[in-house]
């Protein structure tokens, strides 16, 4: 059956789209943040220090982050279907080796793998794709592509646990492996499009939206990626996706060990990390609702203001009576703030970058989230090996949390550089010339 038949049976097919990505986040976040599960199996098996397995993520992180931008251009140039399937393919490739992996120099190599895997198929690829779907919901539809990542948190991570308990780490891996290799490629393969035209349809399903014309005209112009980096929005949301990634990291490397050393059984620390996940769904897409009707920008701030708070909670817990619920009012707070940065950076990105180049723009950007990750979760094991306990890793995570609100709340969307108004303006004046009748020439 055709699927140009959603628009009558009122079902879009752009949530269709939607759903997809949203399985393919769950999936790979998952993955990614059960590695604090697999962390401390792995280290009793292998005569390493916390600080050399940590070094692995935080390698494959800094590179998946470093080759963001490559990705975003072959976005750009092939589409985003194409490099989603190749990603994942290339994870499930990354995810059955790493079951047989037995020297510390294979998990650098398929921890790797499977990051740039994952990076050809996580919101760098999904943003540009969601952009061409949806207009004026754009920031909701991003939002629930993006809470795939906590209910990874929420569903994957104790899954992976259980798995771990009841077999080993061989085996958990397999199984990953079998869910992106044999079900979701196929599923990728078969339900995404690369625009809503490819299906005779218009985004929002609205062809006659004055939002959605407006995008038509712009689809060809847009800044570039140079034009971007020229301006001071591209830096201060790079800064703050740096911090993003340099904090968050703490959750999906350090986060179950840290509780475990505090003296939190294992199977309650892995629900608290769920937590995380199950706050942010619900917190993401009611972020994501209200990044369509009000000021981004300060929404953005206060994200990134509740993380603050959140890692000063988990600082508290060696200093408090009641540790296992300190634990899970911390991990309340990392839920609040957890997954709202990317649907909101992004659709400020594209109002004000344009869509031609998004995928390249946005990739960009989104680098610096990695490149934050792998010097997070390697500073913050180095900083144990040291002294012996991760609170000055968590007062850095609150400070610099701190600091991205603060620098998110300067910025100005609706003050464009001049490179943005030379790149939009006068692409945008000749298409509405063009298609305007002689007479009107002279009007609005």
């Amino acid at each position: 059956m055709s699927v140009t038949v959603s628009r009558r049976q009122g079902l879009y097919y752009g949530w269709v789209i939607i759903g997809s990505l949203f399985t393919v986040s769950l999936v790979s976040s998952g993955t990614r943040f059960s590695f604090g599960a697999f962390y401390d199996a792995l280290l009793e098996e292998f005569d390493w220090t916390r600080a050399m397995l940590a070094g692995a993520a935080s390698l494959n992180l800094v590179l998946a982050g470093l080759v963001r931008p490559f990705i975003g251009v072959l976005v750009d140039r092939y589409g985003s279907k194409a490099v989603m399937i190749s990603g994942l393919a290339l994870a499930a490739t990354a995810l059955m080796l790493l079951s047989f992996a037995t020297e510390l120099w294979h998990f650098y190599a398929l921890f790797t793998l499977m990051s740039l895997g994952y990076g050809a198929s996580a919101p760098a690829t999904a943003v540009p794709l969601v952009s061409r779907w949806f207009v004026r919901r754009q920031a909701t539809a991003q939002s629930v592509a993006s809470a795939g990542g906590p209910t990874g948190e929420l569903v994957v991570v104790p899954i992976m646990t259980a798995v771990l308990l009841l077999t080993d780490w061989h085996t958990a891996y397999r199984v990953l492996a079998v869910v992106v290799g044999l079900l979701l490629l196929p599923a990728a393969i078969a339900i995404i499009r690369n625009s809503p035209a490819e299906l005779g349809l218009a985004p929002d399903n609205d062809a006659d939206s004055p939002a959605v014309r407006r995008q038509a005209s712009l689809e060809a112009v847009g800044m570039t990626l140079r034009q971007a980096l020229r301006t001071p929005l591209f830096w201060q949301l790079g800064f703050g996706f740096f911090v993003c990634g340099f904090t968050m990291t703490f959750a999906s490397t350090h986060f179950m060990i840290f509780a475990g050393d505090e003296g939190v059984e294992k199977m309650t620390a892995s629900f608290a990390m769920g937590m995380i996940g199950g706050v942010s769904i619900l917190a993401t897409i009611a972020f994501g609702y209200l990044g369509d009707r009000f000021s981004r920008q300060k929404l953005l701030a206060l994200v990134y203001f509740l993380r603050g708070l959140a890692f000063l909670v988990l600082w508290l817990i060696p200093h408090s009576e009641h540790r296992v619920e300190t634990l899970f009012l911390g991990a309340f707070l990392l839920g609040l703030s957890w997954g709202a940065t990317t649907p909101l950076t992004s659709a400020c990105v594209a109002d004000a970058c344009g869509r031609r180049y998004l995928g390249s723009i946005f990739s960009t950007m989104f680098a610096f989230m990695p490149l934050g990750s792998g010097l997070g979760a390697y500073l913050a094991a180095l900083v144990f090996d040291v002294v012996g306990s991760y609170g000055p890793a968590l007062l850095l995570d609150f400070v610099l949390a701190s600091l991205a609100a603060l620098v998110v709340l300067r910025t100005r969307l609706s003050e464009y550089s001049p490179e943005v108004e030379e790149a939009t303006a006068a692409p945008a004046a000749a298409a509405q010339a063009a298609t305007a009748s002689p007479g009107a020439a002279g009007g609005d």
